[in-house]
């Protein structure tokens, strides 16, 4: 008998011991414990804190304007009192390892971020293969994710919890096998970098132009652009474009990276081909003072923004808001589309806890498939089920007429004098 009243004492300390883990777990996770609601249900989580999880290399520009937007809605949220009263706390880790974020450092984070931390949300930065590596980590854990990038292979996963605050790559290509249909280009070369987003790009880009009847006549991959630069002026890349433009297409497309399409237009320029340049993403504006006025004119990019040199060349009222509030935080004007993409990610935090009202993961996460607000690409729409939020791009224009390129939607560049010094089509 007094064995027996031993075990029962001990199962009682047990379960004492758990229900104590349980409630604090909550409280780190913004559970319901002690909260009070007013007479329009709305909580008072005063007293409590969302933890904002951030991974990525602190050495990298992108990387600074993400976690600049991060503090900035931070400080927005505290001073206003956004979050239902909520405090929110920012833990970042650097995934750097020589200039390059690495993987494992990146695994390690996460799991640092979950156990230890215990965070509700965590911003995995922008590269694909990083948010591909901890995404089930984050996902098994019922963490948040919002992540950056744009490759379509971690958002076929099928991880509940992870979402993406930008456009997929794969979202692109209807925009811009349309434009070439237009334009009667049904020869085109493809130039592309060696990461998953250049390369599930370039395969969906290929499998696009298959089906709109337009031939790829030649592929070439690019080295790094720490490649190109030690080769001197970008002539690492010489071959590749050689042949490219030796198979005499109406246009060429690149895959690369952000920062560096640069070096790559410039030279694509320099070697004499006067056509159209399609582009994965957004020339920031240092790009387009490199390459020059007359060269980046006929230069397209499919997507739904597009970047400034100043916030007073936008013309968009709502990309307008967003670069003056960056600006008047921190005095500059973002050049990198990695501005919209953080804002939206926030954004989309934001209208998760007013929804829910709660900042426990799993609420917010439950939440979230009833959102549609506006976000910097248009209307952010969580209420497909697949975790994206935007799914159509538009074809703008750099002219080089104007600050930034003088970007400009095709439609406009058609009818403007600029095309006329641009070889549409060799057909």
């Amino acid at each position: 008998m007094k064995n027996l009243k031993k075990i029962f004492a001990l199962l009682l300390a047990l379960l004492m011991v758990a229900g104590c883990l349980t409630a604090c777990g909550d409280k780190q996770n913004g559970g319901d414990d002690e909260i009070k609601y007013d007479e329009n249900g709305n909580p008072d989580l005063s007293g409590k804190t969302l933890k904002i999880g951030y991974i990525g290399n602190m050495t990298d520009s992108d990387c600074e304007i993400q976690q600049n937007v991060i503090n900035l809605f931070m400080d927005k949220w505290k001073a206003e009192g956004t979050l239902y009263g909520a405090d929110v706390e920012l833990i970042a880790y650097d995934n750097g390892n020589n200039g390059q974020q690495d993987t494992e450092m990146s695994i390690k984070s996460a799991q640092k971020l979950i156990s230890s931390d215990k965070v509700q949300v965590i911003i995995p930065a922008q590269m694909s293969n990083i948010i591909q590596a901890t995404g089930d980590i984050i996902n098994s854990a019922k963490v948040l994710d919002i992540g950056l990038g744009l490759s379509v292979t971690w958002m076929q996963q099928g991880w509940d919890y992870v979402y993406r605050s930008a456009l997929c790559n794969d979202f692109q290509i209807p925009s811009i096998t349309a434009a070439m249909t237009e334009l009667n280009q049904k020869n085109i070369a493809l130039l592309y970098a060696n990461t998953d987003n250049c390369l599930t790009f370039r395969d969906s880009l290929k499998a696009g132009c298959k089906d709109a009847g337009i031939n790829i006549v030649c592929e070439e991959m690019l080295p790094s652009a720490s490649t190109s630069a030690s080769s001197g002026s970008g002539t690492g890349i010489t071959g590749q474009i050689t042949k490219a433009i030796q198979s005499k297409p109406d246009a060429i497309f690149i895959s690369h990276m952000g920062n560096e399409y640069g070096t790559v237009v410039k030279q694509i320029r320099q070697s004499g081909f006067k056509g159209i340049i399609y582009l994965g993403q957004n020339l920031w504006a240092e790009e387009i003072e490199s390459i020059g006025n007359e060269e980046v004119n006929g230069v397209v990019l499919c997507s739904p923004y597009v970047t400034y040199a100043n916030v007073e060349d936008c013309k968009d009222p709502f990309i307008y808001e967003v670069l003056k509030a960056y600006k008047e935080k921190y005095g500059v004007c973002p050049t990198s589309e990695m501005v919209y993409k953080a804002w939206d990610a926030m954004l989309l935090l934001e209208n998760a806890v007013l929804a829910a009202k709660s900042i426990n993961s799993e609420d917010m996460q439950a939440a979230i498939s009833s959102l549609k607000f506006d976000g910097c690409g248009g209307v952010m729409d969580f209420t497909t089920g697949s975790n994206e939020c935007y799914f159509t791009a538009r074809p703008w224009v750099y002219t080089g007429q104007g600050a930034a390129g003088g970007v400009v939607l095709m439609e406009e560049w058609l009818k403007s004098d600029l095309a006329k010094n641009i070889v549409i089509t060799n057909s």
